[in-house]
């Protein structure tokens, strides 16, 4: 039949034959094509999603360290003066200037530069306590006479809503000194982030800094955060129904999760019950750099952590996203049907105007 065809169909049934072929192969190219480009686009969303909520919680962070070196930089400042001119840390032997020099917290008499110090660490931990809306209370702790030779333990804390108020002392050295925000940033003599714990009724997290001079920790200065901040991160997206954020410490302890917050002091090993793929995780995770996995729940469903650094102190804690991986795929896939479909069509009117 082809043969008894006149030279120009034959042309035509040629051409077509071409055309259908290499469309064909062109359509299942750029299907191709572009799955890969929607995948690596799809993941970059999630992402930057998971890296805007790290930068969210890093500004939390970054405004307790703030508040913590601002008080150790002063101190540091009274040491060096004290130990450069020890006539400075005298006390007052005249009436009148005892009198100008009473301590605000313990209403003992204070040398002049004690007192000057102890106006600024108060009225600065003061005015964080008040204004920042992200800490909820300030506060320094002393090392056994290492505020003034003749008081044995010095401490205030102000705390958000009572900081206008007078200052009280906050408790003997013996006490304190057994607390985590203390003990852990004495004895690393590092900056440290606390795990979550209940003061007041509320779930409170400390940044401590240590306070050291000469090499001996003299105290720290701590900001503590509530955990309630943390619901500032989006842990929402139309695109992926299936999302949610989880905060982890450096020791892979969950702080924060804005599906259950029964999930809190839960280990990251729980939730990623195979061995292989929390391995890999892990061997990620001491790289410090932000990745992303795919691993399965306890449930079975295969699910994408997108992980990304915060700096807490000295150590690195974990925003993470997690969203399905039915999700992602759904996703992909949709884009890429919608652009196959495209390019038959435009086929098929191609070949309907040959």
């Amino acid at each position: 039949m082809f043969r008894k065809m006149k030279l120009s169909s034959k042309l035509t049934v040629i051409l077509a034959v071409v055309l259908v072929v290499v469309f064909t192969g062109l359509v299942f190219t750029s299907a191709y094509l572009s799955n890969q480009a929607i995948n690596q686009s799809v993941f970059g969303e999630l992402d930057i999603k998971a890296k805007t909520n790290a930068m969210e919680i890093q500004q939390i962070f970054d405004g307790a360290k703030s508040v913590a070196s601002d008080i150790n930089t002063y101190l540091q400042r009274t040491y060096r003066t004290a130990e450069q001119n020890p006539a400075e840390t005298a006390l007052p032997t005249e009436e009148n200037i005892i009198a100008l020099n009473q301590s605000a917290v313990y209403h003992r008499t204070l040398s002049l530069l004690n007192h000057t110090t102890e106006a600024y660490i108060t009225e600065s931990a003061r005015s964080i306590a008040l204004n920042n809306d992200g800490i909820e209370g300030v506060g320094v702790m002393f090392a056994p006479y290492a505020f003034q030779s003749d008081i044995e333990s010095y401490a205030f804390y102000l705390q958000k809503g009572t900081a206008d108020g007078a200052i009280t002392p906050y408790g003997e050295y013996a006490t304190y000194s057994a607390d985590n925000y203390y003990q852990q940033a004495a004895e690393s003599q590092k900056s440290i982030v606390t795990d979550p714990y209940d003061y007041n009724g509320m779930q409170i997290i400390t940044y401590s800094m240590p306070i050291i001079y000469n090499g001996t920790v003299k105290g720290v200065a701590v900001a503590d955060i509530k955990t309630d901040n943390f619901s500032r991160i989006d842990a929402n997206s139309e695109n992926f129904p299936s999302m949610y954020a989880i905060i982890y410490d450096n020791n892979g302890l969950l702080v924060y999760d804005n599906r259950n917050t029964e999930n809190v002091g839960h280990a990251m090993s729980e939730f990623i019950p195979d061995t292989e793929e929390y391995a890999a995780v892990q061997e990620l995770l001491a790289k410090g750099e932000a990745f992303h996995v795919e691993t399965t729940q306890t449930t079975g469903e295969k699910v994408f952590r997108f992980y990304h650094p915060i700096t807490a102190g000295d150590e690195s804690w974990w925003a993470l996203s997690v969203v399905s991986a039915a999700d992602v795929s759904r996703a992909v896939v949709q884009s890429t049907w919608w652009l196959t479909l495209v390019s038959v069509l435009a086929l098929v009117l191609l070949l309907g105007t040959t």
